[in-house]
């Protein structure tokens, strides 16, 4: 019988290959398709079995606004779950994740969802009330300080305790970098892309004018906190008098629009370039901004431009919304810091935040001597976030704070003077002409306003032209959604937010002796925390105007709004 010929053969191995290359694909997608209906429906008898035991220990539950982590060891534990369940149907992996148990305000039940990180989270509780837990983005890895150097931090242990004004902290790192950042590594600050500090959300009230226990405007004392939970919202008007704590006020920055807040992540620096400078951005977005110490601070851009900068932190793995700090969040921060969770003491004082007066404009640093007129590059002048002087100039007073609040750049915030049609104003027009000049000089119509002393944002800007026509800016960008700012309806504090009193302002005018002042037609954006070289005119309570214009001295700080889902 005559055998197959070698052309025969290597025919025959052709077709094998085409075939094998065609099966193959399509029997292994069948078998991970297989694998994550396995996994699906073993997720869902997770949380089914969770829901049983959830009936069977209802004291166990968490109150509103509060969570309960069930993880699967407690399951086994209580003999509802075997060995063989606790097996990835993925790659036989053992599953360590846990149900998370959250009471659902719009359908008025618990709600049980698998979750496989983020269990067994440390949660602080202060006086039974539970601080809402540091919600971390799928783009942020939680680190702890320890002998002053940073670690990624074990989520399970203690690696915050706002009872001893250890805020907790979190940072964001290079793509290609996450893989190692595992429990226990130090943090290495090339890897780090931004750094953020957890605000969690609280109530206040003032005691008198000048806190608990303070003697006057220029030695205020502190602000009585309590932590609260997100479906708790006070309104109260922030003050009392005698020894009875009344009149809280849920603080306004912990909600955005009709959406109340857990607590927002705050840039712990001021934002800096990401890279060493060889021009500056020239009111344009650049593509690589940080929030790390020891960098400059990023300025020459209006509003609108460092609006759309915020933004750009989202390319870098954060998932929940990015964007440009308002002044009720600045006031968040602010009222935190002037508390026994801050910079306070139990006998009533409360040490001012230290200037960052760094003339070079590098974050995280501080003065030597307080209050001082010094400023400059000098180690016997200013020293960085990380030195015992350094640390004068976090909001606690400690590593764990948020720095660059006062001094470094004035910071833009999203706060600005509306028009008499209640719109946001644009700014101030630096350049008039006449209607007819408008048009046969610009090419422009006869009520575009003209010059760069605006925000570029579109809107009525102060100023007239010539033959007395009311000018705008209409070729910029439009504001936002109103949720996103703060608009002030006149420049006077006891009647500026609706006719009403601007809380979180009004309570701390002019403490410390720093000067405040509302926006105006002419100036109509709000600007905090002061310059590298001013006295009174910086402090984490200091507020200044601006007509909204890129300059060399203004910067800004990003905000990330966390989300439970």
């Amino acid at each position: 019988m005559k055998g197959f010929t070698l052309i025969e053969l290597l025919a025959v191995l052709i077709i094998l290959g085409i075939v094998t290359m065609i099966t193959v694909p399509i029997i292994s997608n069948q078998i991970s398709s297989a694998k994550d209906k396995a996994y699906d429906e073993q997720i869902n008898r997770i949380e089914e079995i969770s829901r049983n035991w959830g009936v069977s220990n209802t004291e166990l539950l968490p109150d509103e606004g509060e969570t309960y982590f069930l993880t699967l060891d407690k399951l086994k534990e209580d003999g509802l779950l075997d060995e063989k369940e606790l097996r990835n149907p993925k790659d036989s992996s053992i599953m360590t994740g846990c149900v998370i148990i959250k009471f659902d305000n719009d359908t008025n039940q618990y709600s049980y969802k698998y979750n496989e990180k983020n269990c067994n989270m440390y949660i602080e509780k202060i006086n039974d009330k539970q601080i809402s837990y540091p919600i971390l983005d799928d783009g942020m890895i939680a680190i702890k300080y320890e002998n002053d150097k940073a670690y990624v931090a074990n989520i399970s242990d203690e690696w915050y305790s706002y009872k001893n004004s250890k805020w907790a902290n979190a940072i964001v790192v290079k793509e290609d970098k996450k893989k190692d950042y595992v429990v226990g590594k130090e943090v290495v600050e090339d890897d780090v892309l931004a750094y953020f500090v957890w605000i969690p959300r609280y109530e206040y009230t003032v005691k008198s004018s000048y806190g608990v226990n303070g003697e006057d405007i220029s030695n205020p004392g502190y602000i009585d906190i309590r932590f609260s939970k997100i479906n708790e919202k006070s309104t109260g008007d922030a003050n009392y008098t005698g020894d009875v704590l009344e009149n809280w006020r849920t603080q306004d920055g912990f909600t955005l629009g009709d959406e109340e807040l857990p607590g927002i992540w705050v840039g712990k620096f001021q934002t800096g370039y990401g890279t060493n400078i060889s021009g500056y951005p020239n009111n344009t977005v650049i593509e690589n901004p940080t929030i790390k110490p020891n960098v400059t601070s990023l300025r020459y851009q209006n509003v609108s431009t460092q609006y759309e900068q915020a933004k750009v932190f989202n390319n870098y793995g954060i998932k929940n919304e990015s964007r440009l700090m308002k002044s009720d969040e600045w006031n968040a921060v602010a009222i935190l810091s002037q508390s026994l969770y801050g910079r306070c003491q139990n006998d009533g004082s409360c040490p001012e935040v230290r200037r960052n007066n760094n003339s070079s404009y590098i974050t995280g640093y501080s003065e030597v001597n307080r209050r001082s007129k010094d400023y400059g590059t000098d180690s016997s002048i200013t020293q960085p976030y990380n030195t015992s002087v350094g640390k004068e100039a976090s909001t606690t007073g400690n590593i764990t704070g948020v720095y660059d609040m006062n001094g470094c750049a004035y910071e833009f915030v999203m706060g600005v003077l509306s028009d008499e049609k209640g719109n946001a104003r644009s700014g101030y027009s630096a350049i008039t002409y006449t209607s007819e000049q408008a048009k046969t000089i610009l090419g422009r119509t006869d009520n575009i306003a003209v010059g760069i002393w605006n925000s570029g944002f579109n809107g009525k800007v102060y100023g007239k032209s010539l033959d007395g026509k009311e000018l705008y800016v209409t070729d910029g960008k439009n504001f936002p959604d109103n949720k996103y700012y703060n608009l002030y309806t006149t420049n006077n504090i006891n009647t500026g937010c609706n006719g009403e009193k601007c809380y979180g302002l009004i309570e701390t005018w002019g403490w410390y002796n720093e000067l405040a002042v509302m926006p105006s037609e002419q100036s109509s954006w709000m600007i905090r925390g002061g310059h590298f070289d001013r006295g009174i005119m910086s402090g984490i309570w200091h507020i200044n105007i601006n007509p909204g214009r890129e300059n060399n001295y203004t910067s800004f700080r990003v905000v990330i709004t966390p989300s439970y889902t």
